[in-house]
């Protein structure tokens, strides 16, 4: 193996993986390195026993590259662990987006799967309530009323536009969002809940109303491209079987891929060229490899640079902090969820598969399971619940290809912001009332309850360093790679985004004047560029 690279990128992250790809098909020599004998680093999408050994490491505190910490594990995970893709950053794809435009334009998309979400549902004392998120269903909503269907509709009308400029955001951008809504549209309490937790995806009503409406807006624009619903669920697990496609485009383009080594060196340096130009040396030591690996540019996940400054060559001491923290629950379920509404229900019997029209009413067609779904409760909807925002519930079923037949996954999430620091630590605690109460309602088609067969809870971590410190880095010829956002409909966006500034980032460092001009995913043959077999 020829030790000298252009690049080496540490991580196999859904932005690294995706910047590696970029450079990797513009020619670019490539070496992309991890750790963990897996790809996808946080977002990857492990079997059970992968799952498992993950959470000790982080509960040992064995494992210094993970973001993932204080970890439990309730009842015995299948044996047949292979059954099972469990993502450790489960995800929905916004239809619209710079992701979708990379897995099209890379030709990724060719091969994962994906499954449109199949209804949003916000948890209220009154049950479940399905969201409308177009005019169609706002008008067969039956839980609300027409002044407030007609306030619903303007506020749509809103979101969808070029709202920046208008009156009335001006001078609110930085409002409440919350109290945007109730000043701006005269909306009442329980709407306003429903369109922060529901469609803005806010983790409370106090989110900034500017970055809330964006997030409104790409909901809106993205219903209709493949479906009725605005989000796509990846197959196989989510964002780490995505991680997956684009490590494939690198090494098919010629990456060279070392996967579960240890780094045992690590030395930044300046050499004189024989021009008497100073030249930057990246050397990377590794477990089981003879020859050291060296690098004009290195791109490095920021989980590793606490690792590689433990090496004084470096000659950069890196102090992270936690900005932000997240309980998360990963729950196996012996059942499958049905629909989550009486609207889905209906609307289950008006499409078949095919998406054509069938005949009978809903008592004569047994409503099918769910295989992708989303239910928000909503920061003080369950009396027994400590979150200090809202929890998302994300449902995968048999037809997301994540679980065996007749068994479903839960994915439960929630910010530890502002909860007392002794239950912040403890993600059993702030999950376990959310986890029962799915459980409780989500009575199988038979009428049969769903029985949890396992669950893992633990906290996700999202590290920071100062602007000084990645300054500091840059000028050695590193590039750092942020941790993802640990919202449920940003995370692959921003992957996407991260990935495409390191690629940019990385042409400049190696002398390209035109790295802004360079495309990110050269065209693909004729034929290969379609996104309608995305689903």
């Amino acid at each position: 193996m020829d030790s000298h690279f252009q690049v080496i990128i540490l991580g196999t992250g859904l932005a690294e993986s995706i910047a590696a790809a970029a450079l990797a098909k513009v020619g670019l020599k490539v070496a992309h390195i991890d750790t963990n004998p897996y790809y996808g680093a946080d977002e990857a999408s492990l079997t059970t026993k992968e799952l498992q050994e993950c959470l000790n490491r982080a509960t040992e505190r064995l494992d210094q590259i993970s973001r993932l910490r204080t970890a439990s594990v309730r009842g015995e995970f299948p044996s047949a662990s292979r059954d099972y893709s469990l993502s450790l950053s489960p995800s929905v794809i916004p239809a619209r987006g710079p992701l979708i435009s990379s897995l099209i334009g890379s030709g990724v998309a060719r091969y994962g799967g994906f499954k449109l979400l199949e209804s949003v549902s916000v948890y209220s004392s009154d049950g479940l309530k399905s969201v409308p998120g177009s005019k169609e269903e706002i008008f067969r909503s039956k839980d609300l009323s027409l002044i407030d269907k007609r306030k619903l509709m303007r506020f749509l009308m809103f979101a969808s536009g070029e709202f920046e400029s208008s009156s009335e955001l001006r001078g609110k951008e930085t409002m409440d969002f919350g109290s945007f809504l109730k000043e701006v549209f005269s909306l009442d309490s329980q709407l306003t809940s429903v369109l922060a937790c529901a469609l803005a995806l806010c983790k409370s009503q106090c989110d900034t109303a500017l970055p809330a409406l964006g997030r409104i807006r790409r909901y809106l624009r993205s219903a209709g491209r493949y479906g009725a619903s605005p989000f796509l669920v990846g197959q196989y697990g989510g964002l780490g079987e995505l991680a997956q496609g684009f490590c494939r485009v690198c090494a098919v383009s010629g990456g060279t891929y070392i996967l579960g080594r240890d780094i045992l060196a690590f030395e930044s340096k300046s050499e004189s060229s024989s021009g008497s130009e100073e030249t930057k040396n990246l050397r990377l030591k590794l477990s089981e490899i003879p020859e050291d690996l060296t690098a004009d540019v290195v791109i490095s996940s920021i989980n590793y640079l606490p690792h590689l400054s433990n090496f004084p060559q470096t000659e950069t001491e890196v102090n992270l902090s936690t900005t932000e923290s997240h309980s998360c629950c990963i729950a196996l379920v012996d059942g499958v969820i049905p629909r989550l509404s009486s609207y889905e229900s209906a609307q289950a019997t008006e499409n078949d598969s095919t998406g054509e029209p069938v005949e009978g009413s809903s008592e004569e067609i047994p409503s099918r399971p769910v295989d992708a779904a989303l239910l928000v409760f909503p920061s003080g909807s369950l009396s027994s619940g400590k979150a200090s925002g809202p929890v998302n519930v994300l449902i995968n079923g048999e037809g997301t290809s994540s679980c065996p037949r007749g068994k479903s996954l839960l994915y439960l999430s929630t910010t530890t912001q502002n909860i007392d620091a002794n239950e912040a630590n403890n993600p059993e605690q702030i999950l376990r009332p959310y986890l029962e109460i799915t459980l409780s309602l989500l009575q199988s088609p038979s009428g049969e309850p769903l029985r949890e067969l396992s669950s893992a809870f633990y906290i996700k971590s999202s590290p920071t360093l100062s602007d000084t410190h990645l300054a500091s880095l840059k000028g050695k010829g590193i590039f750092v790679s942020p941790p993802l956002p640990e919202h449920i409909a940003e995370a692959g966006d921003a992957a996407a985004s991260i990935g495409e500034t390191l690629f940019r980032d990385v042409l400049k460092q190696l002398g390209n004047p035109d790295a802004d001009d360079v495309e990110l995913w050269p065209p693909l043959p004729p034929g290969l560029d379609d996104d309608d077999d995305m689903i």
